[in-house]
């Protein structure tokens, strides 16, 4: 498949303004007419995105894409095992080492 449509990212591809806020922004949103995808990107770190393409127009503010945005990109990043691993930083308690192994080992 090619793509002949080009999307412009904006402020995306400056990778000097890596701020916390631009990770906890709603994913941009794309439509493109002419080739009829919808593209969700989020960024996730400095360099790294998360993009979906869906076929066809989708709403903006889809409940379930969003969601599902948000749960892979916590995936990605690890966001809950670096949670753990600071809870058992803070108390080193038995509990704390089975739901991190839980996580992996399911």
């Amino acid at each position: 498949m090619q793509i002949n449509s080009t999307l412009h990212l904006g402020d995306f591809d400056d990778d000097s303004k890596t701020d916390i806020s631009e990770l906890i922004e709603p994913p941009r949103y794309i439509y493109d007419e002419k080739l009829n995808h919808t593209y969700y990107i989020k960024k996730l770190e400095c360099r790294v995105f998360l993009a979906l393409v869906y076929e066809g127009l989708k709403p903006h503010k889809d409940k379930q894409i969003n969601e599902f945005i948000v749960m892979l990109a916590d995936t990605i990043c690890l966001h809950k095992v670096i949670c753990l691993l600071k809870q058992q930083q803070s108390s080193s308690s038995s509990t704390d080492r089975r739901n991190l192994r839980s996580l992996f080992f399911h």
